[in-house]
């Protein structure tokens, strides 16, 4: 069941490209839907501040610095975000990342939850499964379903259905568990006389050392991903609002002359680096080798916040035979370049070509611009 829940988390990803066409898009410093209005659609939202208090007939997607969810969602949610917090009713499942995470709403479906801090406070329900993952777990409300939790500390003092956890400390406060309990931990988990399992109680071999380093890669490897990606995706929304114009531009020069920016952002990846240490060990040129090194490493991210951009015009270019940059596009193509790898053999090669791309059309710029300036020069 885990791997379903994480498996679906991913998918409920990569399929925003085809559902967001019949869509309400927001986005800005800060956007609030009040409790009398209602989306019909999906919806779409994205600011520094997110309060939605209305209703979205049907999936929600929020990403944002603080967020409120306090209205009713008629059918999936999913939040990206740093402070979260869940108080309405979703009609079916949820899926979060975030900072810290506190919800006392309702959901009817299952709820993946990745946090710093996860709490499900008490009054809240969830209808089927849980998968909790965090530096600090804590579960006082109700869920019907089975329930994987996974954190340093992991604290249930509601009602549950069978009970998975791995945590350096597990505590059972007045729970209930309606089934199997196992656990690993270094500790014995501490049940006090109030909390009931109802099933058997079993604690698995705690892993070695080199396990547990092993685990912790994977989850700082997963926490780094997440944050990268997040990071990258408001970078590439950033440049899309403050700069369309030009981004539509750069992106209709990457698709269009595709073949000759894949050359060029292929030897750029390549020679750059190379003359750059070159001229470092010629002691003579070492300070424009390590400035070489420099303008190379922010030509990657610059390439890499772009590729997103690009990657929504090659989307758009696929699916209805014209170049089209607006935001459910971006959107898409964000999404699309950071979970592609998944596809068996092809998806890394697609992720490649498209990063090849954006940065031979970038390489392709700043050669214009360093000629330009030599004209002027002259």
């Amino acid at each position: 069941m885990k791997h379903f829940l994480v498996a679906s988390f991913l998918l409920s990803l990569l399929v925003i490209p085809s559902s967001v066409f019949a869509a309400t898009f927001e986005a800005g410093e800060s956007y609030a839907l009040s409790r009398d209005e209602r989306v019909a659609g999906d919806l779409y939202a994205v600011g520094g501040d997110v309060i939605v208090s209305g209703t979205g007939t049907e999936d929600v997607t929020l990403g944002g610095g603080k967020i409120i969810m306090s209205g009713a969602v008629g059918a999936d949610l999913l939040v990206l975000g740093g402070d979260v917090t869940l108080l309405g009713t979703m009609g079916d499942d949820v899926r979060i990342i975030a900072g810290a995470v506190s919800i006392s709403g309702d959901v009817q479906g299952d709820l993946v939850v990745i946090g710093g801090t996860v709490r499900i406070l008490e009054g809240s329900l969830v209808g089927g499964d849980l998968l909790a993952l965090g530096g600090e777990v804590v579960i006082e409300g109700k869920v019907k379903g089975t329930v994987h939790a996974y954190g340093g500390d992991v604290t249930v003092r509601g009602e549950t259905g069978p009970l998975t956890a791995k945590a350096r400390q597990i505590i059972l406060e007045g729970a209930l568990i309606q089934g199997n309990f196992s656990y690993t931990s270094e500790r014995p988990a501490m049940i006090d006389d109030s909390s009931r399992v109802e099933g058997e109680t079993t604690r698995g071999v705690v892993p070695s050392a080199k396990a547990d380093f092993a685990g912790l890669g994977i989850l700082f490897g997963g926490l780094f991903f997440l944050v990268t990606f997040i990071a990258t995706a408001v970078a590439t929304l950033a440049v899309f609002y403050l700069f369309r114009g030009w981004s539509t531009r750069y992106a209709r020069e990457s698709v269009t002359s595709f073949g000759k920016n894949i050359l060029v952002g292929l030897c750029s990846l390549i020679a750059l680096p190379i003359l750059s240490v070159i001229l470092i060990l010629t002691l003579v040129g070492a300070v424009l080798g390590v400035g070489g090194l420099l303008v190379y490493g922010l030509m990657l991210l610059v390439a890499k916040v772009l590729a997103g951009i690009v990657a929504g015009a090659v989307l758009s270019r696929v699916f209805v035979k014209e170049i089209r940059l607006t935001l459910p596009w971006v959107l898409g193509g964000i999404v699309f370049l950071e979970f592609v790898f998944l596809a068996p053999f092809v998806g890394w090669a697609i992720s490649c070509v498209i990063y090849l791309m954006s940065l031979g059309t970038l390489s392709g710029l700043l050669y214009r611009l360093w000629q330009k300036r030599d004209s002027h020069e002259d």
